[in-house]
């Protein structure tokens, strides 16, 4: 990544040497390459392993200077560590859980889902799931409700009575706010008992089978 170094004149003597890398969280950090566009300076840095912060200072050492050393004469009075920070996030997202949101069992047309994701993620609708079902025909996913990272995901009962539940796809259109896409699916979640069947039994029958009704003439 690029960060731009501005100084109020032009200036001679600026290199790698007179920046710092400072972070949180992240190893290995480094500065890679120092263009001049002066008085325009652009610092591009290895961001190096991990999840974290990273900010770029200026160590002030006199080497930078137009006839007068940066801040004067005299090391650190030009320094500046006020720069921008970045959020370095090289965690790619996954699915946590999905669990019931509907008791269970269920004879309703409707049931949901909720969703749980590792963090923050952009793109989720439904063509992300699908669903699996025994005994049941004509499911459907309905519609998802997005109260990030938790997802309600609504599935149509279909007709019929067995099992039902919904699996995460990863169709690479799931990404985190750093642009980190999902990784892998999430088919081990929760399962509806769906019983919509009722058993109809026969009316009885007073008359005895064997005995055919008299009729008098």
């Amino acid at each position: 990544m690029d960060f731009i170094v501005t100084f109020s004149e032009a200036v001679t003597g600026v290199d790698a040497s007179d920046f710092s890398v400072s972070t949180t969280g992240i190893s290995g950090a480094s500065i890679v390459e120092v263009k001049s566009f002066d008085p325009f300076y652009v610092v591009t840095i290895d961001t190096g392993l991990g999840d974290g912060t990273l900010k770029l200072d200026l160590l002030d050492n006199d080497s930078i200077t137009n006839n007068v050393p940066l801040g004067g004469t005299g090391s650190g009075n030009g320094s500046f560590f006020n720069g921008d920070i970045y959020t370095i996030d090289k965690t790619a997202p996954v699915v946590t859980s999905i669990i019931r949101a509907s008791p269970n069992p269920n004879s309703a047309n409707s049931v949901d889902f909720i969703v749980t994701f590792s963090e923050s993620v952009t793109g989720v609708d439904g063509a992300d799931f699908s669903l699996n079902s025994i005994g049941l025909s004509k499911v459907s996913i309905n519609g998802v409700e997005g109260v990030d990272p938790f997802y309600i995901v609504k599935a149509a009962t279909g007709i019929g009575s067995g099992y039902l539940q919904l699996s995460q796809i990863d169709n690479g259109s799931i990404t985190d706010k750093a642009s980190n896409k999902l990784i892998g699916a999430f088919s081990s979640g929760e399962t509806y008992n769906i019983s919509k069947s009722s058993v109809n039994f026969p009316q009885p029958n007073n008359r005895d089978p064997q005995k055919p009704a008299y009729k008098q003439t």
